[in-house]
């Protein structure tokens, strides 16, 4: 590492191509959070915009590994903070998506948007409940995540009982569990079976049958 250090300091201006998936070195470099050499990349005139195949950014990648220093410095040499994929997924969704904190913060902090959407209709508040982030969860809604943001189907695969800290903590702010529109709502794909949608002409029968079956 200091030998790549030493002959990137001494070279005017460094640049490898991408290999055939479209990663560069400071990809890997942000991934694997060596952040002196992500600065000493960047000052040397690395591409931060260059994407992979799936449109990752370096920023996504050291979102994706929890390097916040990797992710401060990129944004220091003007990374865009909401740059997408070829899904339209932020660094943002990314660090939602893995639990990280510390990197969501410094986004959110650096004007991320919290409710960018992906191709799928994804908010990083969508994602963080579909992956049982709490502390990201809450950290999202400090910073102004929309709770009532629909999706087409929301769908959660974690066993019920795990999800009823995450839908207590969505209804103390706010969340409707009975909200009908375009799509599904947080608060209704995490309402507990033991709470029917009294608004919905079939959810109470549907309730009794999965308590009655034999009614």
């Amino acid at each position: 590492m200091r030998r790549l250090i030493g002959y990137i300091g001494e070279s005017h201006h460094w640049y490898a191509p991408p290999d055939r998936d479209g990663l560069t070195p400071l990809h890997c470099a942000a991934r694997s959070g060596h952040d002196q050499v992500v600065d000493l990349l960047l000052e040397k005139g690395a591409p931060f915009l260059a994407k992979t195949k799936n449109g990752l950014a370096p920023l996504h990648m050291a979102s994706q590994g929890d390097h916040v220093d990797s992710a401060r410095i990129l944004l220091y040499h003007k990374a865009p903070v909401d740059d997408v994929t070829v899904d339209y997924l932020t660094a943002l969704h990314v660090a939602a998506h893995c639990g990280h904190v510390k990197v969501a913060k410094l986004l959110l902090d650096r004007k991320a948007d919290p409710n960018a959407r992906a191709l799928n209709g994804f908010t990083p508040l969508h994602i963080a409940c579909k992956k049982n982030r709490i502390k990201v969860v809450e950290l999202l809604l400090k910073h102004g995540a929309s709770i009532e943001a629909t999706t087409e189907r929301l769908d959660l695969h974690h066993p019920r009982g795990s999800l009823h800290g995450l839908y207590e903590h969505l209804i103390q702010n706010g969340a409707n569990p009975d909200a009908h529109g375009e799509g599904e709502t947080l608060g209704a794909a995490l309402r507990p079976p033991s709470q029917p949608d009294r608004h919905h002409p079939n959810s109470l029968r549907k309730w009794c049958k999965c308590r009655c079956p034999g009614e």
